[in-house]
């Protein structure tokens, strides 16, 4: 049986509370990460590690026509962790 239009906004929202939880908590790992790299003298940027995570969130998703998508999504992610790291530094 299908849901009506407000159960799966319902359900959306839920979905948005969990994914802000779990945002939240990577930011502060990319938080982590940057002062981490400071310390090291490593740089920010490493996109051989992004290109790596890429290949492996593609390989999670189920359903192919996703894929671009978590991608695109991966991407924004990555920008605003390399943004958080540059704060850390400065």
């Amino acid at each position: 049986m299908l849901k009506t239009l407000e159960e799966y906004r319902t359900d959306l929202d839920a979905l948005d509370a969990e994914l802000v939880a779990l945002l939240e908590k990577r930011m502060g790992i990319s938080r982590n990460i940057g002062a981490a790299k400071r310390a090291a003298g490593i740089p920010i940027y490493q996109p051989e590690r992004e290109q790596l995570i890429l290949k492996k969130v593609t390989a999670l998703v189920k359903d192919s026509g996703n894929g671009e998508g978590v991608r695109n999504v991966y991407r924004t992610i990555f920008a605003e962790s390399r943004e958080i790291q540059m704060q850390i530094r400065d």
